[in-house]
């Protein structure tokens, strides 16, 4: 999902690193953002202990909450009890939606911390475009974020 809020990573990161032929990675789905594992408050020292507590600061934000709940609700409303959960939705919008371009040698490295997060991340790729409500959605939730949204290229 971080990816997916990520303005300034779309417009300016991808065009440049293609033009660059320069390998570089990205986090899809951010390490701070619910997956289904936090709640919405601000997670304690403990908790995140071991994590990425910049990323932490960059991401635990209400407006990224609203933006999570307004992509959850067009994926209950459009797809109901098959509804893919946020991490298959933005591996979905990355390979089908994203400016990534296989021609351009783009690719996307799946990682994982288990053998069934591998295989559940593995049949996500096999999944078919997002439908057109889903699309929306992800745009008004990047527009809710896109104001507090990092430089990544400085």
């Amino acid at each position: 999902m971080h990816l997916t809020m990520a303005p300034q990573w779309k417009r300016r990161y991808v065009p440049v690193t293609n033009c660059t032929k320069r390998a570089s990675s990205w986090s899809l789905v951010s390490p701070t953002m619910p997956c289904g594992r936090w709640p919405r408050s601000v997670p304690s020292a403990r908790a995140m202990a071991g994590s990425c507590q910049l990323c932490t600061s960059f991401f635990w934000k209400e407006h990224h909450f609203k933006a999570i709940a307004l992509v959850e609700k067009a994926l209950q409303a459009t797809y109901g009890a098959s509804a893919p959960n946020m991490t298959s939705a933005a591996l979905r919008w990355m390979y089908h939606h994203s400016q990534l371009q296989g021609a351009h040698g783009d690719a996307v490295i799946l990682g994982m911390s288990c053998l069934e997060q591998l295989e559940q991340n593995l049949a996500a790729t096999e999944e078919g475009p997002l439908e057109l409500a889903v699309m929306d959605a992800f745009d008004r939730a990047w527009h809710l974020v896109a104001h507090k949204c990092p430089n990544y290229f400085r």
